[in-house]
């Protein structure tokens, strides 16, 4: 008898929570949604093409492959900084709009890679290494300047050179 009470019990809960069946499947499906979205906002991806232009970047990022997307850079408004990413260079897509197919995202590049290490682990360096070569560095710690060219040094200046040393050493190779 108790078994048969709990039955339509169980029953008259049913009968009262069915309206609310829509709309907890709503809200189910809204929140697989919003877990998806959030899946796809930051992905690791690498570099596979450069358009023509230098202003927008291809990337591969799982099985997926992106639309030309533009790159983060240092700066962008009334000064400039530009370094196109080189292809094969480890990135992050930051998928903006949270969807499948990437159209509303940037990508972040500098993120070291076994093909692209860092190319020192001096902390006090700020270093810009070139692939002929050539590296700018500055040592914090000691305040030097160090260019290493490998090819000619071009100065086009429109004033004047003025130049204050405590000394001034010179030598050839």
């Amino acid at each position: 008898m108790f078994d048969r009470f709990l039955a339509n019990v169980a029953q008259m809960i049913q009968q009262a929570l069915r309206p609310y069946d829509d709309q907890h499947a709503a809200v189910l499906a809204r929140i697989e949604e919003l877990e998806r979205r959030v899946r796809n906002q930051i992905q690791p991806a690498r570099v596979i093409a450069i358009e023509d232009s230098g202003q927008r970047v291809q990337v591969q990022y799982g099985r997926n492959t992106s639309p030309y997307l533009r790159w983060f850079t240092p700066a962008a408004g009334a000064i400039k900084e530009y370094r196109c990413p080189s292809v094969d260079e480890q990135c992050a897509l930051i998928n903006y709009g949270g969807g499948d197919n990437s159209t509303q995202a940037w990508v972040l590049c500098g993120i070291w890679s076994d093909q692209y290490p860092a190319p020192t682990g001096q902390t006090h360096l700020h270093l810009t290494e070139y692939p002929d070569g050539s590296v700018v560095e500055h040592n914090g710690q000691t305040g030097d300047h160090t260019l290493k060219i490998s090819g000619d040094l071009i100065l086009d200046i429109q004033g004047r050179i003025i130049e204050t040393a405590t000394q001034h050493l010179a030598s050839k190779r």
